[in-house]
């Protein structure tokens, strides 16, 4: 069964993978994704998700970025912290294990009662 945070990192991890509209990856507005993770968890607060960005940033399944002098900027740990936690946008792009952790946080999801997962599907 999947985590609560599990799931948080499977939506940003979905935006990066599935919802990009260009190469450079995922922006979104800060409020708009927790908009999106507010129908899952109505109690989410930024912090929740913020935390979970940088996790995923830590683990290279994503490449976070935040608006800095003359554009986006990477996120690098925590001496960016400070400038992070103040943006209001955000670019969420895939990294070296975004598809192996996807695959892995897929794996997890409970399909609904009476669904029939394909001939091979191993979890």
């Amino acid at each position: 069964m999947m985590s609560r945070g599990q799931r948080i990192e499977y939506e940003i991890l979905d935006c990066a993978l599935n919802q990009a509209n260009h190469s450079e990856g995922h922006y979104t507005a800060v409020a708009l994704f927790m908009a999106r993770l507010q129908q899952l968890f109505p109690d989410i607060g930024t912090r929740e998700f913020r935390d979970a960005c940088k996790k995923l940033a830590r683990h290279e399944a994503i490449e976070l970025a935040f608006p800095g002098a003359g554009g986006y900027r990477h996120y690098r740990g925590a001496d960016d912290d400070a400038e992070f936690f103040e943006a209001t946008t955000l670019r969420i792009a895939p990294a070296s294990s975004s598809y192996a952790y996807f695959r892995e946080l897929s794996a997890l999801i409970e399909a609904p009662a009476g669904f029939k997962r394909p001939p091979g599907f191993r979890r």
